[in-house]
Formats: structure tokens, C-alpha cells, sequence
């Protein structure tokens, strides 16, 4: 059987976390949770339901801390509560996307929920416990835990492997002898999502030319939907003449209970200059703005050589459109913080970093 066209799009899957995978059994694994597929999230939920767990969130990135936020405000439901740990390798949560001021922020926020965080550390293997003559202990998991050379071991009942980023499947790409982008992973594309004449990719395997911020590879759900409509449309061309994709996919990310959704376009990255512009504080008397700010709503944009590549909004959906708009113009911060008004220039607060 032949076609015409066709559209590559397979699904791909969870990064793998680091060494972590040679020292796992099969016997393990009614106590690991990979968050493959929608059936893991619902295995999740009916243990976290049961009560009375000490679970483990293995990952510090933003699926990571929404995940330990999630079960955090889940406790709030059960009479016999869990014990909710979150471990990552950086120094704090989402340290590799927020400036610095923000994550210490955040996590003074989640650690008043009552999470339990192990900063800094590498988990290098995962064992079944010896029985001690506990019997609450009975079945659980011993976590090994290595921070500045020293090995700690933790104690759990389950443990959660929150990998943020999606390993593309190009698997059939490479028996079709597709060119393969060395750096970002994913099929070489033109900004039509076509990798040679009438075989399009989509979605997160799709590595394309972003005319504001070069070639890319995007893991979105948003990126996803658009890139597929797009790809689908320019197969249904007769005319010949391919629509470029030039959407600009964005990423929501909540912490439930603590009253943060995150929304990012373009490039997140805390390694980039950041300029926070925040609502301030009010005076409780005279409701006037004060020098400070609560970090309860703000815009963040990432710079590269002052020009804007990324913009995080914080408690403040309403300006995402505007957002998106401007990725795509190229603006300094300047202009791009004159189209994005979060509220009267006395209410607001500067932060910067770099």
C-alpha cells in the first residue's frame, strides 16, 4: 500500500532519570510509579487515596512540584494523611527555570503545606527494605540518597519518577533514513513541518524553525494540538502553497493549594538575564502601594542580549496573548514591558537578575 503523504507523529516518552534505571526490579514495581500513561496517574490517586503513605516525588521540575502540590492539597482530604518528600539534584525546585528570588519563595510556600524536601541530592538506587519487626515497615523501600559524597536512607512506601522532558521517538524515522537534529532530538523539519516532500512530523518530534528563537523542539500539549492542525492543513494542500507554522506553544503549570499557576511562552531558562515586573504590596490603612511585593502576580521576561526569548506570567493568564505577540516581534524589554501593563507603574515592582 502507498500514499501521497503522510504525517509522522508518535508520542515519545519520560525521560529516563539518570543512573536510577540499572538498579531497578521487577519486583519494584507496584511501588514505582513512571507517570507513562493516564493509568499511572489513576494507580497514584488510588494509592495516595488510601492514606497513611510515605511517598516519594523523584524530580524538581515543573511536573515534579506540581505533582508534590497536588498530593500535598489531596492530604487535606483524608483523615490519615500522607507523608508527601520531594528530592531533586538542584539546590531548590525549579531552579533551572525561575530566578532565584521566586523559587526560595516557592518553596517557603510548599514547605508551609507540609512538604519534606531532600535539595541537592541524587537518588542512586532503590531497594526493598529488610524486615526490622515493624510491621508499619513492612513491604516499604529504602531510597538511597547522595548529597556532597555522603549516602542517606530513606524510607518510603511508594516513589514517583516526575520527568519533566519527553524523549522523542524517532525510532522510525531512523529505519527511513530521516536527518535527526543532533542537539535538540526530534526529525529535522522546514517551518512547514515537512521533512521532505509529503512527509510531515508534528509534536514533540518535530524539531523546526522558529523565526524569533531558531530551531527548537517543544514537548507541549499546546505545541501538539497547533503543530498537528498545521501539519495537517499543508496535507491537504492541492495548491502547493504550505502554511508555515509560526505559533508560539505555550506550557501552564499549577500548584494546586498554594494559589501559583505559571504560564510560559519561548525560552524558560534561569541561566538567561530575568526582569520581574510585580504588583506591589498594599498599606492595609491607606491602600497605598509600598517598596515591596508579595510575589502574588507578576510577568517575567527572559532576555538574550536584550531582547526578549521568554516570558513566564504568574497569576496573570490575561496577559499570555500579549505575551505570544511579542515573541514573535523580537522586542527589548523596553517596548515589550510597555504593551504588557500589569497595573499602574507606582503599583509595580522591578526585580532583577544578571
Amino acid at each position: 500500500m502507498t500514499y501521497s503523504k503522510c504525517l509522522l507523529s508518535p508520542s515519545g516518552k519520560p525521560r529516563e532519570m539518570y543512573v536510577l534505571k540499572s538498579t531497578l526490579r521487577y519486583s519494584m514495581q507496584e511501588k514505582l510509579n513512571t507517570l507513562r500513561d493516564s493509568q499511572e496517574f489513576e494507580n497514584l490517586e488510588r494509592i495516595c487515596m488510601e492514606g497513611g503513605r510515605r511517598i516519594l516525588v523523584v524530580g524538581g521540575g515543573f511536573l515534579g512540584s506540581s505533582l508534590s502540590s497536588a498530593l500535598l492539597q489531596l492530604n487535606n482530604s483524608l483523615e490519615h494523611k500522607n507523608t508527601i518528600m520531594q528530592t531533586f539534584v538542584e539546590s531548590v525546585s525549579l531552579q533551572n527555570y525561575l530566578p532565584g528570588y521566586l523559587t526560595a519563595h516557592m518553596a517557603d510556600k510548599l514547605e508551609d503545606k507540609g512538604l519534606v524536601m531532600y535539595p541537592d541530592c541524587l537518588v542512586t538506587s532503590l531497594s526493598r527494605q529488610e524486615a526490622d519487626g515493624d510491621p508499619s515497615h513492612a513491604g516499604a523501600l529504602q531510597v538511597k540518597l547522595m548529597q556532597s559524597g555522603e549516602h542517606e536512607l530513606v524510607d518510603v512506601d511508594y516513589v514517583v519518577l516526575a520527568s519533566t522532558n519527553v524523549q522523542p521517538d524517532v525510532r522510525v524515522a531512523v529505519r527511513a533514513g530521516l536527518e535527526i537534529d543532533s542537539k535538540n532530538g526530534g526529525v529535522l523539519v522546514n517551518s512547514s513541518l515537512e521533512a521532505y516532500d509529503g512527509l510531515f512530523v508534528a509534536g514533540n518530534s518535530a524539531s523546526y524553525y522558529d523565526q524569533a528563537l531558531g530551531r527548537k523542539r517543544v514537548d507541549f500539549y499546546d505545541n501538539a494540538v497547533n503543530s498537528g492542525l498545521c501539519a495537517g492543513q499543508n496535507m491537504a494542500c492541492d495548491d502547493g502553497r504550505l502554511m508555515r507554522y509560526m505559533h508560539q506553544p505555550m506550557f501552564r503549570c499549577a500548584l494546586p493549594g498554594t494559589g501559583v499557576l505559571l504560564e510560559g511562552i519561548g525560552i524558560i531558562d534561569s541561566n538567561l538575564a530575568t526582569v520581574g515586573v510585580w504588583l506591589s504590596k498594599r498599606d492595609e490603612v491607606s491602600r497605598k502601594p509600598l517598596s515591596e511585593t508579595s510575589f502574588e502576580r507578576g510577568v517575567i521576561y527572559y532576555l538574550r542580549n536584550n531582547i526578549v526569548v521568554g516570558i513566564l506570567c504568574y497569576n496573570a493568564s490575561e496577559c499570555l496573548e500579549v505575551a505570544r505577540d511579542i515573541m514573535s516581534e523580537r522586542l527589548s524589554f523596553e517596548e515589550a514591558s510597555k504593551r504588557i501593563m500589569l497595573a499602574p507603574e507606582p503599583w509595580t515592582r522591578i526585580y532583577r537578575t544578571k
